[in-house]
């Protein structure tokens, strides 16, 4: 039923299975691309939200100073890596889906 299957997109047990079970396919080089791209990701925001002064300009100078900080800005890099990703799968998956619509 449909209320079965609601309640099963937030079993702990499903999800836990479906995010480590490994099944081998063309494109598994990109699960390290994509975790770490996504830990970048989630570090430039953290950053950006929890750190103090970013709203004024002269503080900025500051904060880019830190080497540590130039590769939290670099985050941006790591969300042009999803926009590559995707389009590489939907590159990759087009002609097998086109040659099964025939």
């Amino acid at each position: 039923s449909k209320r079965m299957r609601a309640l099963l997109a937030f079993s702990a047990l499903k999800n836990f299975d479906d995010l480590v079970g490994h099944r081998h396919t063309d494109t598994n080089f990109f699960n390290g691309m994509r975790f770490f791209s996504i830990v970048w990701v989630i570090l430039g925001h953290t950053a950006v939200f929890t750190r103090p002064g970013w709203s004024n300009i002269v503080d900025i100078k500051h904060i880019v100073d830190d080497y540590a900080m130039v590769v939290v800005f670099g985050a941006f890099f790591a969300v042009d890596t999803f926009f590559f990703m995707s389009g590489f799968l939907q590159a990759h998956l087009l002609p097998a889906y086109l040659l099964r619509l025939k």
